[in-house]
Order: structure tokens, then sequence, then C-alpha cells
């Protein structure tokens, strides 16, 4: 395997957990920061500094915003939390999955907080991950947003792809 190259924002020296991104990215972090900022994404005993990088399944891209949400930069750094509102569609729906996948609870406010605007740019996106995490009243809106766009049944079919999503929005029209 080629040898990772490592995240410039997260390469601390005496960094004691490290994760490796799906496109081969080092992610140095402090362990301390995780009990505060995440219900799940704990560091596995085999992630630790010194051996194997505990491997995850998103892009450098996504983990670097992520762990923006969960470890603040040094103290040399102006901290604020990274901003979503420019970020690609793509990105910000593969950060707003993971967030709420590894439980991250700042970057899960922060998603969900822009979820409405989003419904603009890609009202099925949003109605994907309205929907599979339980936020029902954003899902209602993104709804709402495909039937005042007139939305093709066949555009439903090919992007309404989170489980049990599409019968529910066949059930709703």
């Amino acid at each position: 395997m080629k040898e990772p190259k490592t995240s410039e924002l997260f390469c601390a020296a005496d960094a004691d957990v490290s994760f490796l991104s799906s496109d081969n990215v080092l992610f140095k972090l402090h362990s301390v920061h995780f009990q505060t900022s995440s219900g799940i994404l704990m560091p596995p005993e085999d992630a630790f500094f010194g051996s194997e990088a505990a491997p995850l399944p998103e892009r450098a891209e996504v983990l670097e915003l992520l762990f923006q949400f969960i470890e603040p930069p040094s103290e040399s750094q102006n901290y604020r939390q990274p901003s979503v509102l420019s970020l690609e569609k793509s990105v910000f729906f593969e950060l707003a999955e993971a967030a709420e996948k590894y439980v991250v609870y700042g970057a899960m406010n922060t998603c969900i907080t822009h979820m409405p605007q989003m419904v603009y740019l890609d009202h099925f996106g949003v109605l994907n991950h309205a929907l599979k995490h339980g936020y029902w009243e954003i899902a209602d809106n993104a709804a709402k947003r495909c039937l005042e766009v007139a939305t093709p049944l066949e555009d439903a079919v090919t992007k309404l792809t989170s489980p049990g999503v599409l019968q529910k929005w066949v059930l709703y029209i």
C-alpha cells in the first residue's frame, strides 16, 4: 500500500489516535476530545498512535470537516467550526451522513440547521437524509418542495435511495 499523506490540519506530533481515510490520508488526533464531541466515534484500541491507523470509509475531505467539529486547532489558530454554507452539495450530504453515523453533535446540529436552505438545491437529498435520520419536519418540507417543482416519478425512483424512503414518498403523494 502507498504511504499515506498526513492531513495538514490534524498532524499533531503528540496525537494518541490516528485514522486513515478511504483515499489514504492520515489524521492524527487527541482521544480526549472524542468523549465530549461524539457519542459513537470513540478511538478503537488499534487506532492509537504507533500502530496501524483505524480505517474509516469516508474521504479525507469529509473527515477533515468532521474532525474540525471534534478537535479544536492549536492555540495559535483562531477557532471556529467549519461553515457548511459553501460546500458542494455532495460534500455537504457526505458530512451530514458522517455526522449522524458517528454522532458528532456539533456537525449534526450544523448540518440539520442548514437543511431547510439545502432543500432548494437538492430536495431529494434532504428528503433522503431527513427520513433516514428521523427529522420529520424537515422531511415534510422537503416532500412539499418535491411536489412544488413537479418532480417526475422517475426522478424519485432513482434519487430516493435510503431504505423505505421511496415507499414513504409514494404514500405521501
